[in-house]
């Protein structure tokens, strides 16, 4: 199992688990049983009011999986991963990403396909695939969607990196927690803004307030797959940087 989930609070939040520690990768394994876990809410709990996702460990999520990027992999990969994000952003409970350490290229795509992001001030929150020859698409939807389409557009094309403080005053993430305070300040958000709340108001409130989003972000992630898979990956590079951080040495472009 790359993934353990569990009911808290009576049966009002799930909180998922994801990955194995320390790393979380993000692939295909995964992805199918977050697939599985959120196709079977309807008999999870009547009282659902919340999905809380985060990472085992020290980390949320260092990524993808690199080798599942590379162009025999990658057209099973990504379809699965967007349809993946797609049903978190149609889900009829509302979702929250708890972010601690590294949240980075997929990992933070999960994440911002989340309704809210709650991190700790020391995460390190970014979108380098930039830098191994590629794209992230589904970041490419979402982030432009949750903050401004310049701080989106900086983080996509430099790869940097940010602070969990950073990615607050970005607004992408919506509260910040002390290092190593994340689980208390949770448990006090959820106390005071989930348990005393209607069911049935929180569903209705969760899919009103992201349609636009989900609508938006939907359509752009059919196109951006398309762009990934039909004009990056038949290029040379598309492969060069995978290839070279696999194989731990610098890569050599081609530019085409």
């Amino acid at each position: 199992m790359t993934l353990h989930s569990r009911l808290t609070d009576g049966g009002a939040v799930l909180r998922i688990t994801i990955g194995r520690p320390p790393a979380n990768i993000v692939d295909r394994a995964l992805i199918k049983e977050l697939r599985h876990v959120l196709g079977d809410l309807p008999s999870q709990s009547t009282g659902l009011r919340l999905i809380a996702i985060e990472g085992g460990g020290r980390h949320f999520s260092f990524g993808a999986s690199v080798p599942e990027h590379l162009p025999d992999e990658v057209r099973g990969m990504l379809p699965a991963f967007h349809a993946l994000l797609k049903m978190l952003l149609a889900v009829p409970v509302p979702t929250v990403a708890l972010v601690r350490g590294r949240c980075l290229g997929g990992g933070l795509e999960l994440a911002a396909a989340c309704d809210v992001i709650l991190a700790e001030a020391d995460a390190q929150l970014g979108q380098p695939e930039v830098k191994l020859g590629v794209f992230a698409p589904a970041a490419s939807a979402l982030l432009p969607l949750r903050i401004s389409p310049a701080s989106a557009a900086e983080l996509l094309l430099t790869g940097r990196v940010v602070s969990g403080i950073r990615a607050h005053q970005l607004g992408l993430v919506a509260e910040l927690a002390e290092p190593a305070t994340l689980e208390e300040h949770f448990q006090g958000w959820v106390t005071e803004h989930i348990l005393p709340r209607s069911a049935v108001a929180l569903s209705l409130a969760a899919r009103a307030s992201r349609a636009s989003v989900a609508a938006a972000a939907s359509a752009v992630l059919d196109e951006v797959e398309a762009m990934y898979l039909n004009e990056l990956v038949p290029t040379r590079d598309g492969a060069e940087g995978i290839r070279a951080f696999m194989e731990k040495r610098d890569p050599v472009w081609h530019h085409a």
